[in-house]
């Protein structure tokens, strides 16, 4: 008598997911995998983006894969589909659309959001996000007629969308609340690389700054004010204060959770079934001696491979990373030394 059919389910359809669904299916032809993610669009390189705005790419140029490619792997593809809650005792996740999908083991990689500073959450339909493509869509559609985008924050998303506005043809100013811009994973040297190389791209930085109000000034324009007193007028204003993992769903579910999923060198979390990887994973830091999001498209892929492979195997597969892999700002290669 055949055995069981194995039930693999991800809940992320990013970079991560699809090397782990790949690296499943590699391993189990005859498994049940399904990809669940919350967005309606195909699979696609979050980090390529940007080349979407610049128009060097379209929306079929940034997909991991061809739309075919899931349905000839045997991969089941839920797109606009979220979850709602976990449960690590009944195996099952709770999707938005009141179904309950279960699985034999399941990963999680979900990604990260985000964050609005609390300050300024209030203008929340007046900010620019960069996260989707939806939001890049947005974005894209406000070039024609904008001259000058603010970016609060200093994060990569800030950072790309800054080059890409600027390669667009708008003034851009950035600010940051550091009295001098710092990367606390950078060397000082790279810090004052990445500085200069800001600075060089002929954007404006406003340091030890932060938006204090922002106002509608006609139809498409907002005057923002800066704590100084400082004003601009923008077409598009972005802040961020960082980024969160998108975990909320597991909360209570028994997966121990510090930012992100607590995860060993296997990719698997406190809960036996349960794998995490990407930018919603944490890895122990041997350097700071704490756990760690490891975050950036090469990893993400990396972590994902193993996750794979372990869920449908015997925890033989462990993640060996020396250092984050180079990041590309401004088209400079630098590394954040986080795994010496």
């Amino acid at each position: 008598m055949p055995g069981k059919k194995r039930k693999y389910v991800i809940i992320g359809a990013g970079v991560a997911g699809v090397a782990a669904a790949l690296a499943i299916r590699e391993q189990d032809g005859n498994a049940s995998v399904t990809l669940v993610d919350e967005e309606a669009d195909f699979p696609y390189y979050r980090f390529l983006l940007g080349d979407v705005i610049l128009g060097t790419k379209d929306e079929l140029g940034i997909l991991i894969k061809g739309e075919d490619f899931f349905d000839e792997k045997g991969i089941r593809l839920r797109r606009g589909q979220k979850v709602l809650k976990l449960s690590v005792d009944g195996k099952y996740v709770f999707l938005s659309n009141n179904e309950r999908l279960a699985y034999d083991a399941i990963l999680i990689s979900v990604g990260r959001r985000e964050i609005i500073p609390a300050h300024l959450k209030k203008y929340s339909p007046w900010l620019s996000l960069f996260s989707s493509l939806e939001d890049t869509l947005k974005i894209k559609s406000l070039i024609p007629r904008a001259k000058r985008a603010v970016l609060r924050g200093k994060g990569f998303n800030a950072l790309e969308l800054a080059r890409v506005l600027l390669r667009s043809g708008l003034e851009v100013a950035l600010v940051t609340p550091d009295r001098r811009l710092n990367y606390p994973s950078l060397p000082e040297e790279e810090n004052e690389q990445l500085r200069r190389l800001i600075t060089d791209a002929g954007i404006i930085l406003e340091e030890g700054e932060d938006i204090n109000r922002i106002e509608k000034d006609g139809m498409d324009t907002y005057r923002v004010e800066l704590l100084s007193g400082e004003t601009m007028e923008a077409e598009i204003v972005f802040a961020s204060g960082g980024f969160a993992p998108k975990v909320d769903f597991l909360h209570d579910s028994g997966v121990y959770l510090n930012q992100g999923v607590i995860v060993d060198d296997y990719m698997q979390s406190t809960s036996e079934s349960v794998f995490a990887a990407g930018d919603c994973a944490e890895i122990y830091h041997p350097a700071l001696k704490r756990y760690w999001v490891n975050l950036g498209y090469p990893n993400a892929r990396t972590q994902g491979t193993v996750a794979g492979k372990n869920m449908a195997g015997e925890l033989l597969i462990k993640l060996d990373i020396d250092k984050m892999k180079p990041y590309t700002i401004f088209g400079r290669e630098l590394y954040a030394r986080w795994w010496d």
